[in-house]
């Protein structure tokens, strides 16, 4: 089945160019030329496309931590194994984790985003627990600065205590 894989953009190289090739094709409905691919941007799209060189993201938040803690919950330590078994059906990935905190938990001073970073940190073990290289994961304390809401009250308070993850995958 691989072998398709690496004869497939020779296939494009030699039958789909020919067939394009000194004209260009429309996808506007012929409405502006201006908008019309060339047979080398359409040639390049395919081999890209089938060459997999474009990425895919997944991203998941996880919202179960406690005021001024750190330390994941049960029920994060279930996400976190899901979504690493799902990056480890990719050949490559690379994934950021953001950790957030809410107004109430913000330090100042040396503490300002201590209690994120430990927050992305905790995830990134669990990452690594479950099988993902810890040299293609990337830590960010990101602090107060990205609320999900910007409401006092104590349930959006909960929804900024958070970590998000994302990986890029290929």
């Amino acid at each position: 089945m691989k072998k398709i894989y690496k004869i497939f953009p020779l296939l494009l190289l030699f039958v789909f160019l020919p067939a394009c090739y000194s004209k260009h094709l429309d996808y506007t409905g012929g409405k502006n030329n201006k908008d019309m691919l060339s047979s080398k941007e359409i040639l390049i799209t395919s081999l890209f496309a089938a060459t997999n060189h474009i990425p895919e993201e997944i991203k998941t938040d996880i919202e179960f931590f406690e005021h001024g803690k750190a330390s994941l919950s049960k029920e994060a330590r279930n996400t976190i194994a899901v979504f690493a078994a799902d990056v480890l059906t990719y050949e490559d990935y690379s994934i950021i984790v953001e950790g957030h905190e809410d107004e109430s938990e913000a330090g100042s001073g040396e503490n300002y985003n201590k209690l994120s970073t430990q927050r992305a940190e905790n995830v990134r073990r669990a990452l690594i627990r479950n099988g993902i290289d810890k040299d293609k994961i990337e830590i960010i304390g990101i602090g107060i600065s990205k609320p999900v809401s910007k409401e006092k009250n104590e349930e959006s308070k909960k929804q900024n205590r958070r970590a998000v993850i994302e990986a890029e995958l290929w």
